[in-house]
């Protein structure tokens, strides 16, 4: 699997990055769990579209990591009593879900993404050998209407 981004990502997109990192805690190592929270947030929400995980990374995808890794990465430093203190993370979490919203409807499309081909990520029918209960025609084997149905009893 391919990142979706990285530590330089992260450093280039916020500044002092380093002083957002808990005490104690190694920065890179920090910093890549974050990281793969987002690339886990991308898949669990794409993956019923796309084959995940990517293998070579559209850009729209590097794009959406670092803003949840950053909306992640910033948390911690910006929740107050207030709710404004927390507008700059909220901000990098709405882009990206935004982003990730119109991956999902299909409005925005992953020209060298490969779509999914597996049935079972959709939604799926568990009756399909029971006939519908609100039809308004009825078919028989050969596709012909055999009778009309109406909702009128109910």
């Amino acid at each position: 699997m391919a990142d979706y981004c990285i530590y330089d990502d992260m450093d280039n997109e916020i500044a002092d990055l380093t002083d957002h990192v808990p005490t104690g805690k190694v920065a890179a190592v920090w910093v890549g769990a974050q990281i793969d929270k987002a690339e886990s947030e991308i898949d669990g929400r794409l993956g019923s579209r796309y084959t995940v995980p990517f293998t070579t990374v559209p850009a729209l995808i590097t794009t959406i990591a670092i803003y949840l890794a950053t909306s992640r990465i910033l948390n911690p430093g910006f929740i107050g009593e207030i709710p404004a203190d927390s507008k700059v993370v909220d901000t990098y979490y709405k882009r990206a879900d935004d982003l990730l919203k119109r991956l999902e409807s299909g409005e925005l499309v992953l020209e060298t993404a490969t779509e999914s081909t597996d049935d079972t990520a959709s939604p799926q029918s568990s009756t399909s050998s029971q006939t519908r209960e609100f039809t308004q025609n009825i078919l028989d084997s050969d596709g012909d209407v055999s009778s009309y149905g109406s909702m009128d009893g109910w």
